[in-house]
């Protein structure tokens, strides 16, 4: 109980904006502890969605629909363990289908492509 009433405090005590970066600091050291789920916290993917790092000056081969910007977050992202192959699936193995999949109103909400649909049972990777 002493837990919710800290948290209220605090929360009154923010601006509006502020509300949901507390929210979600406080979900990711929950997440961190593994006191959320038994999905594994892995530091690096937790740095990769804060930070957004991304390759400048990458050449984007599906410029006609993916933003230069967004290429660069790919082939960053590419370094990370367990996604190696991502950009390219997403270049040469299903183009049409990762475009489907970008343009959709909620991708959150959508499996990916290929063998990507695993990524929806563990959300934290998916992010």
């Amino acid at each position: 109980m002493i837990r919710m009433t800290i948290f209220r405090w605090v929360n009154r005590g923010l601006f509006e904006e502020h509300k949901l970066i507390f929210c979600a600091m406080l979900t990711f050291k929950l997440f961190q502890l593994g006191r959320i789920t038994t999905e594994e916290y892995n530091a690096a993917y937790f740095n990769f969605l804060l930070r957004a790092p991304f390759v400048v000056g990458a050449e984007n081969p599906l410029e006609d629909w993916l933003p230069n910007k967004n290429w660069g977050l790919v082939m960053r992202l590419t370094e990370l363990e367990n996604f190696e192959n991502f950009a390219t699936n997403m270049e040469k193995d299903a183009p049409s289908r990762f475009k489907e999949w970008f343009n959709e109103l909620s991708p959150e909400d959508v499996k990916l492509p290929l063998d990507w649909k695993r990524l929806h049972k563990l959300p934290f990777p998916k992010l």
